[in-house]
C-alpha cells in the first residue's frame, strides 16, 4: 500500500488544521493503485471522500512526501473495503476535535482523548488509518483523533517502511 501525507499551503481549512495540530502537515490520503498510468488515491477532503488523481496535489502550493508501507493482507482483501467510504462525506464538524485537543494540550502537552465529535462522516486521518488497518497492521489509538503529522509519525513507526515518492518538499 502506498500512502501520502501532504501539506498544502493555502487554504482557510489547511492553515486551521496546521494551526491547531501544531503540524506540518495537513492532508494524508491511501493509494488505490495505477490506470493508464495515473496514480490514483482515495481521498477525503473538500465535501466527500472521492477517488483523486495523484497529481492533481502536484502544484507551486503544495508538497507531499508518499510513503510504501508493506500490506500484511493482499490487496484484493482490503481495496473493496476501503472503497466502501467512496463518497461518504467530510465532517466539518470533526475539525472542532483539533481545537479542543490544541486547548487541551495548552495545559497537558501529552494529553490524548476520544474525539467525541464523530458526526459518521470520515476525514483524511481516520481514513487513511482505516486502510493501514484493512491491510492488516495492526495500530493503537482511535483513528478518529488522529491529525496527518500523527498518521505520518505511525506509519514511520512500521517496519519496512520506505519512501518511494517526494514532490516539492
Amino acid at each position: 500500500m502506498k500512502i501520502v501525507v501532504s501539506n498544502t499551503k493555502k487554504g482557510f481549512i489547511q492553515r486551521a488544521i496546521r494551526f491547531f495540530t501544531k503540524g506540518k502537515r495537513t492532508h494524508s490520503f491511501p493509494l488505490l493503485g495505477e490506470i493508464d498510468g495515473v496514480q490514483l488515491g482515495l481521498s477525503a477532503d473538500e465535501l466527500i471522500v472521492d477517488i483523486v488523481d495523484v497529481n492533481d496535489y502536484r502544484n507551486d502550493n503544495a508538497n507531499f512526501i508518499m510513503y510504501e508501507v508493506p500490506d500484511l493482507l493482499p490487496k484484493c482483501f482490503w481495496l473493496p473495503k476501503l472503497l466502501q467510504y467512496n463518497k461518504k462525506r467530510y465532517p466539518y464538524l470533526e475539525l472542532l476535535w483539533f481545537v479542543y485537543r490544541w486547548f487541551r494540550r495548552l495545559f497537558n502537552p501529552s494529553w490524548k482523548g476520544v474525539n467525541f465529535f464523530n458526526t459518521g462522516g470520515v476525514f483524511c486521518s481516520e481514513l487513511t488509518m482505516i486502510a493501514l488497518e484493512l491491510s492488516g497492521h495492526v495500530l493503537e489509538g482511535d483513528p478518529n483523533s488522529l491529525g496527518p503529522d500523527d498518521v505520518e509519525t505511525i506509519i514511520k513507526s512500521i517496519d519496512g517502511v520506505k519512501v518511494v515518492g517526494v514532490w516539492n518538499e
